[in-house]
């Protein structure tokens, strides 16, 4: 609102990349969607591994704070990242199928161990359907 947007015009993305609880509890406090999209980069050498950021979103789930927030697996293929995801960008280059390759990990290993987890499907769907609707709804 300091810039005359409305909070719930704002989603931040990247929000999960390193694990901080408070930054993340903030931007929802305040209004905003926190957007835990780079899934997909876990464990890349400069991003928290898979299993904190899991245990993060749990833990949002768990005391309802999802509802303010996306899941999804940022990808640019082939795009130029610079130096801090090089290693990553190397494989990327080397794979005949890299966009498919990693949004699969949002589909095949994210949203499965969610519901291992105890996450009901519901709220999994709210997360994936429900909110981006909402967000460009309002």
């Amino acid at each position: 609102d300091a810039y005359g947007i409305p909070a719930h015009k704002v989603a931040y993305g990247h929000t999960f990349s390193v694990v901080d609880e408070e930054y993340i509890r903030q931007i929802i406090a305040a209004g905003g969607w926190a957007s835990c999209d780079q899934l997909c980069y876990a464990g890349a050498g400069v991003l928290d591994p898979l299993e904190k950021q899991l245990d993060m979103v749990e833990k949002l789930f768990r005391e309802d704070l999802y509802k303010q927030m996306f899941l999804s697996c940022d990808w640019g293929a082939r795009s130029d990242f610079g130096g801090t995801l090089l290693a990553s960008r190397v494989e990327r280059n080397r794979d005949p199928k890299p966009t498919t390759r990693r949004v699969k990990v949002l589909f095949e290993t994210v949203l499965p161990e969610l519901e291992r987890r105890g996450i009901p499907r519901e709220k999994l769907m709210e997360v994936l359907i429900d909110n981006p609707r909402r967000y460009f709804e309002n």
